[in-house]
């Protein structure tokens, strides 16, 4: 019975185990991983340059489980180092998944948001991932009173100048020439290089209507 008794205790243990080592994998595939979890990755962000890498990656990786830890830092104020790099992060998330609440965080952010650094970098990364889906807010954007921001806004807009519809146009002209005087030095040059750009479409635009016009009186 003495040796029953010691074998049962074993199983009871190993039976222990087994649950404790099951909860554990059943946690880490909730995002609730026995050990550091979404948080530590997030504080990363406002590391080193390995660090901030090292946060970046891990967060992609865990897709849907980071969006949420996301969000809720960008309130927090003991993460406004990092704010560039969590909206950075959450731009990338965009692509990777289906959550309605990113897009309209990320679009406030870049109106309203108090620190110009976030509101440059969610312009940007929106350019580097898919301007074509956010040309009105990078238009927007170019009445910034921030030159960075509006520097990265028209380097946006830029790379879809020529899917841009006339009033688009126009408002990406208007800007450009205010923006073609302003104290930002990369704002100024982009600004000077869209004014030039649309002017020349429009004269070539002008030279060829004329020139249909002469054919046109030519063969009547």
């Amino acid at each position: 019975m003495e040796r029953f008794g010691i074998r049962g205790q074993g199983i009871h243990r190993r039976g222990i185990g087994l649950a404790i080592l099951f909860f554990c994998l059943l946690s880490g595939l909730l995002g609730e991983a026995c050990g550091p979890g979404l948080g530590d990755s997030v504080a990363k962000l406002g590391g080193s340059v390995e660090e901030r890498e090292e946060g970046r990656q891990e967060l992609l990786l865990a897709k849907d489980r980071a969006v949420e830890p996301l969000l809720a830092a960008l309130e927090e104020e003991r993460y406004s180092e990092a704010r560039p790099e969590l909206v950075e992060v959450l731009v990338g998330l965009m692509t990777r998944v289906d959550d309605a609440r990113i897009r309209p965080a990320l679009l406030r952010h870049l109106r309203d948001d108090p620190d110009p650094r976030v509101r440059a970098r969610i312009a940007r990364r929106l350019g580097m991932y898919e301007p074509r889906k956010f040309v009105e807010p990078l238009l927007a954007a170019l009445g910034d009173e921030e030159g960075a921001v509006c520097y990265q806004a028209l380097l946006a807009v830029g790379k879809v100048e020529e899917e841009l519809t006339e009033s688009q146009r126009e408002l990406l002209l208007e800007q450009a020439r205010r923006l073609a005087a302003d104290p930002h030095r990369g704002a100024r040059l982009e600004a000077q290089i869209r004014v030039e750009s649309i002017i020349n479409e429009w004269v070539e635009e002008a030279r060829q209507m004329a020139l249909q016009a002469r054919l046109t009186e030519a063969e009547s």
